[in-house]
């Protein structure tokens, strides 16, 4: 276990608010993020961003040319090759887009 457990009961908030963060295992879960940033022109541009959970590391953070499920598995296949394969992927979104499995496991817009 790479984290101190709290105590229970009223004391749990508390103790849950105030613990320092640790280190975790590297390459265990990484986390990938989709934004958008307006320039001063009105032209809307993506940023992909990918977190190694354990260490903290911001492992990428890129202004990708379109959201289609290609370019954004390339930038993830580019930062696997870089750092290692993590045992598993998260990822933020609203909604499933189309071509991405949803949490259920099965591909969305099918």
């Amino acid at each position: 276990m790479w984290f101190t457990p709290c105590a229970s009961g009223s004391e749990a908030r508390r103790c849950i608010r105030r613990r320092k963060a640790t280190a975790g295992p590297a390459n265990h879960t990484w986390a990938l993020d989709l934004t958008g940033k307006q320039d001063v022109h009105g032209q809307q541009h993506a940023i992909l961003g990918i977190i190694d959970h354990g260490s903290r590391r911001l492992l990428a953070l890129t202004a990708v040319p379109n959201k289609s499920a290609w370019t954004l598995l390339g930038y993830l296949f580019l930062a696997i090759g870089r750092y290692g394969k993590p045992q598993a992927i998260q990822r933020r979104a609203p909604a499933p887009e189309p071509g991405w499995p949803d949490a259920a496991g099965s591909l969305a817009g099918n």
